[in-house]
Formats: structure tokens, C-alpha cells, sequence
């Protein structure tokens, strides 16, 4: 027969935000502690720090943009980098800030995967950029924006060089269900763009 207190029992305190839960939480969690029992609490959407802050904003996505690029701007070096360079002063690089960031989105269960603008914009030779990119992910959930932006052919920042890189993007995108993506748009004439 199978011990149901030995196993355990899960508690949830459901209510509108601002009824009092994190207070009745922490004082049954203290009491429950009190007579000698483990307890474990968390909350939705994940008790983490990408968890609080989208609580906090009561959002259901996470974006990262040009992962990394700010450290590097600040830093007089551009915003023009690769995946596997340390952030300055740092040993985390844009790859591993993505696969936490789309890892913390998966364990925390958002509804919306990675929201993802890549590195290299506009750029020629940026095509390897969003495939390493999409490779980084590993199989885990993400939205790749802006593609057609990222997908170009050529090299060392030369604007003579500019061709297209989608093939090989294409070839992985078909192959990984786990990625979806938009391509951005160029409109012409007058436009009200709402972000």
C-alpha cells in the first residue's frame, strides 16, 4: 500500500493579485516547517529572476536584442559581434545568455517562446550570425525576428560583398520545429509603426 504522507503533498493558494498569497504562503510554509516538515514553495510563472520579472510586468514573452550588444557598445567595441566572445569585463557570452534566457522561458512556462532579435543587423555576412543563433538553441523553443535582416551573404563589414545567406538558414529553419520566425518588413511611404 502506497504511504500518501510519505510522498508528500502539494499545497496551491489560487486568488486575484494583491489578495494576500505571498503572506498566507510564507506563514503556512513556516508553520508546516515548524513540525519538522520540508517544504518547498514557488509561484507562476517560475520563482526565478526572468520568472519576477515577468510577473512583475505581467507579460507572457521574453525579447532579447542583439544579446550582449549593449556590453559591447558600452565598451567602444560596436555593437558588431559574434556568439562567442565574453561580454567585456565577463566570462558569459550572447550564446550562453541565450540558452539560459530560453531555457528560463521554457521552466518557467511562458506561452510565447524566445522572442529573438540576433546580432549583426544589416550586415553582410550576417547569415552564420542567425544560424548560430538558431543552433544554440538546441531543440528548446524560439522566435527568430526580423530574418530577412539577418540573412545576408559577404563579409568583413564590406557593403560590395551583400548577397543572400537563406539557403543554409532555410535548410536548418525546415528542420527544427522547435523555431519559428517572422521576416520583418520594409514599408514604403508614410507609416505609423507600433512596437
Amino acid at each position: 500500500m502506497h504511504d500518501a504522507a510519505a510522498a508528500g503533498r502539494f499545497i496551491s493558494l489560487e486568488g486575484i493579485d494583491g489578495a494576500g498569497k505571498s503572506a498566507q504562503i510564507g506563514r503556512l510554509a513556516d508553520w508546516l516547517r515548524s513540525t519538522g516538515r520540508r517544504v518547498t514553495t514557488c509561484r507562476d510563472p517560475g520563482s526565478t529572476p526572468v520568472g519576477d520579472a515577468v510577473r512583475a510586468g505581467r507579460g507572457w514573452a521574453v525579447k532579447v536584442a542583439s544579446p550582449g550588444g549593449a556590453a559591447f557598445w558600452r565598451h567602444a567595441r560596436g555593437d558588431h559581434h559574434d556568439l562567442d566572445t565574453p561580454l567585456p569585463g565577463r566570462t558569459i557570452t550572447p550564446r550562453i545568455l541565450l540558452m539560459r534566457l530560453a531555457e528560463a522561458v521554457e521552466t518557467i512556462g511562458l506561452p510565447h517562446p524566445l522572442h529573438v532579435h540576433t546580432a549583426n543587423l544589416g550586415l553582410p555576412g550576417n547569415w552564420r550570425t542567425l544560424l548560430e543563433t538558431m543552433q544554440a538553441f538546441g531543440g528548446r523553443r524560439a522566435h527568430l525576428a526580423h530574418v530577412q535582416f539577418h540573412s545576408y551573404a559577404g563579409g568583413d563589414l564590406d557593403e560590395g560583398s551583400f548577397g543572400s545567406g537563406v539557403a543554409p538558414l532555410v535548410d536548418h529553419f525546415n528542420r527544427h520545429e522547435s523555431l519559428t520566425l517572422d521576416v520583418g518588413q520594409v514599408l514604403f511611404g508614410e507609416t505609423v509603426a507600433m512596437t
